[in-house]
């Protein structure tokens, strides 16, 4: 049984970001509806369906079996990408991974604690639910290459997802000034293509940045980090509006 689309707009983009691939894994699953998609609609031939706890697992499994791809999608329960092995990796079978809907420190820890897959797989697609600053300096202070970036409304959040690959020879990319912190708010491809959809989300760090100005004019804090802090969301909420003409 086909699935015709994800009635979720944040799992269509991901979607829309994945390589045609002969295997991908999903970290994070819940219920396994991003492979279910992908393998039905022809993005992928088939996939892992990875989740932490026990409970998604399960309702991943009869997700599954409901669409007849238990021979297409396998699940399997660990932490991050601890679920691939090496061989997933060398075999070329596993081209893709996609971790989604979780925090963006979250993310930084699952492709830390396991370099010898985050580094080898030849694409990963990343959407974080928060941090989004941190995980673009991390991947930048860790020599991951940016590929893509996408964003959409999904109810009333705005989401964005970075697509990436390590590369080793961008060597941790140089010294992070003002116009680098402003990249890691705004994303690298995005403020170059200025679609419709990258526009909702520069209007969501616009607005963050008009909120946390107001807070901290409001605040009696004159410490160097705060002023310093301070002149960075300047920045921002001036690159935002520039943005946003």
């Amino acid at each position: 049984m086909k699935m015709k689309e994800l009635k979720n707009q944040r799992l269509m983009m991901i979607a829309r970001m994945m390589p045609r691939c002969k295997k991908f894994a999903d970290i994070g699953t819940d219920h396994a509806w991003l492979p279910i998609y992908a393998v039905s609609s022809g993005i992928s031939e088939s996939a892992i369906a990875a989740d932490i706890k026990k409970g998604p697992i399960a309702v991943a499994q009869k997700n599954i079996s409901e669409y007849g791809m238990q021979g297409m999608i396998e699940t399997r329960l660990g932490s991050g990408l601890s679920v691939l092995a090496a061989e997933d990796i060398t075999d070329g079978n596993c081209e893709a991974a996609v971790i989604a809907g979780m925090g963006g420190l979250l993310i930084c820890d699952i492709l830390d604690a396991d370099k010898d897959i985050s580094h080898n797989l030849p694409v990963l697609i990343l959407e974080p639910n928060t941090s989004e600053y941190e995980l673009r300096e991390y991947l930048y202070r860790n020599s991951y290459e940016i590929l893509d970036e996408q964003a959409c409304r999904d109810g009333r959040h705005v989401y964005a997802a970075i697509k990436c690959r390590f590369n080793g020879g961008l060597e941790h990319q140089g010294k992070i000034n003002i116009e680098k912190k402003l990249e890691f708010f705004t994303g690298k491809v995005m403020p170059e293509r200025k679609s419709d959809t990258d526009k909702l989300y520069f209007e969501k760090l616009r607005n963050k940045a008009i909120k946390v100005l107001s807070g901290m004019e409001q605040s009696e804090n004159n410490s160097e980090e705060n002023i310093q802090r301070m002149e960075i969301y300047r920045a921002l909420l001036k690159r935002t509006e520039e943005l946003l003409k």
